[in-house]
This record gives C-alpha cells, structure tokens and sequence, in this order.
C-alpha cells in the first residue's frame, strides 16, 4: 500500500530531544522554539512569528485577532479542511462560503465582491496544495472594502506569490507542522504577525490571556491574568521546603544536590492525599 505521507527526518533529531532534555526545559518557549521562530522571521521577512500547538490554533487566534462580533461574516473558500470554518465560528463570526477555481482548487477571487456585505469583516485566502491564491486581486478587494486577510498558508511552507513568501502577504498566517505537511514536527503550527500592532495582543492569547511572556522577560513587574495579578500558589516539599511565590523572593526554592523532591502543592486535609509535583534538585536547586 502506498502511504498518504512519509515524516521527513534530517538526522538530528535525537541529539535535539537530547539537548532539550537535558537543559530541562522540554515545553515550549525552549531555546528551540526561539531558534525556530528567529529563523522564519528572518527568512521570510515577517514581522512575528509566534509556534503554536497547531495550524488549527493559528487559525483561531487569528480570527480572534479580528474581534468579530455576533452575525460578523468571514468569507472563506467552499473547499478547505474544517479548521478554518470552525475558527471562524470560535471568533464568533459566521462563514460566508465562496467557490473556488477549477484550476487551482482556491477561491475564485473573481467571485469575492458578490459574497461581501456590509457585515464582511475578512477573507480566508487558503492556498490549497500550496499553490498560491491570486493574492494582489484578494487583497485589492480587502483594501477596497477595509477586511483583514488571513492566510491559510498550512501547506504552503517555504512557497511564494511573485517573490513574496506565502503566509507574509495578509494580515496574518497560518502554517501547519503536521505530520502530513511539508514540514513536520508532529503536532504544531505558527502564526505570522504581519501587522505590529496585533503583536502584544497575539502574545497575550497565545499565553492563555496572560502577559507572562513579558514578566518572563523582565518587561513587566507582574503576571496578569484577564486583569488580575497572577498569584502562585506557595508550595512545600515533605521535607518542610518552603517555595514562595515566583519573582517574590519568598521562600527557600533551594533543595538538596542530586535528589528528586516531591513537591506538595497544598496541605493534606485527613482521608485525603494531595497531589506533589516531582523536582529534580541537582547542585542546590530545584527545577
């Protein structure tokens, strides 16, 4: 039987699961994950490129980016994969389908003013197979009726529209690592910022509705959480470990050398056991 894809491997893969391993950072944000979007920034001249868990997930961060409020059109192709209808619907928009060309499977960009009304607020441009929409005439149309474009660039990686690499063109892209795409990490995607002004906010979504990106960086004084400060719970180990809030200074966060602490996140109640997390204390600290 002839398999739908074949999972391209370079050879290094292993001695990178290994480095991650070891410099106990196996989430992302990691080194690699900067390394990755470094190198898409630079290469394809995008102004930010954030990884996500999945085309799906830029997708809908995306349509979230668009502020869509009820009974909101999206106009899309009528042959896409259904994440970028259902992304549509999440944004709290409603698609709009248009037909696509025969030729290359995309939308006909010839029939995209029939579809608008004054409830259109973006189009979906999806480069099926990779083969590049005819993005100058969708993005007159945008420009003429002021709707933002989201590239759906899942299996357009590394393609290009007269010189310009697919994903770059709109207002935003969305590519996809999976298994079944060009290029593959599994499970994973991206989305590119190509207006600056999303940026923030786009960080903001990808970390759950929080800026601790920013308070990670040592940009800001505290984690926020839909307005609120972010609060982390004070954890104790078994041993009477005391681990105060993050970026607080309480607290002892120092264990003992070469050991695995199990990390009680909250006082045990009797007839109950309460959950640890495991810590591996190496040279005085605890990861």
């Amino acid at each position: 039987m002839i398999p739908f894809n074949v999972p391209p491997y370079v050879g290094t893969e292993l001695d990178h699961l290994t480095e991650a391993i070891r410099a106990r950072k196996i989430c992302g944000d990691g080194e690699f994950t900067r390394r990755c979007s470094r190198w898409m920034e630079e290469k394809f001249g995008a102004e930010k490129v954030l990884l996500t868990t999945s085309g799906t997930a830029a997708l809908d961060m995306a349509l979230l980016l668009c502020d869509l409020r009820p009974e909101d059109e999206v106009i899309l192709p009528s042959y896409t994969f259904s994440s970028t209808a259902n992304s549509v619907i999440l944004g709290g928009g409603k698609p709009v389908f248009v037909d696509v060309r025969p030729d290359t499977m995309n939308i006909d960009e010839n029939k995209l003013e029939a579809a608008i009304t004054e409830r259109t607020r973006a189009i979906v441009a999806v480069h099926y197979a990779g083969v590049a929409c005819e993005m100058d005439a969708i993005s007159a149309v945008a420009e003429k009726y002021g709707l933002r474009v989201i590239e759906d660039a899942a299996q357009g990686v590394m393609a290009k529209y007269k010189g310009r690499y697919l994903g770059t063109l709109g207002d935003f892209g969305c590519y996809s690592f999976h298994e079944t795409k060009n290029y593959s990490m599994g499970e994973g995607g991206a989305i590119v910022i190509n207006d600056p002004a999303f940026i923030e906010r786009a960080k903001i979504l990808r970390e759950k509705g929080t800026n601790r990106s920013k308070f990670f960086r040592g940009a800001g004084g505290q984690v926020h959480l839909g307005g609120f400060r972010g609060q982390f719970p004070a954890q104790r180990t078994e041993r009477g470990l005391s681990v105060g809030p993050v970026g607080t200074g309480g607290g002892d966060q120092r264990g003992p050398p070469a050991q695995l602490e199990r990390i009680l996140l909250h006082p045990e109640a009797p007839g109950r056991s309460g959950a640890y997390r495991t810590a591996l204390c190496s040279g005085g600290m605890c990861a």
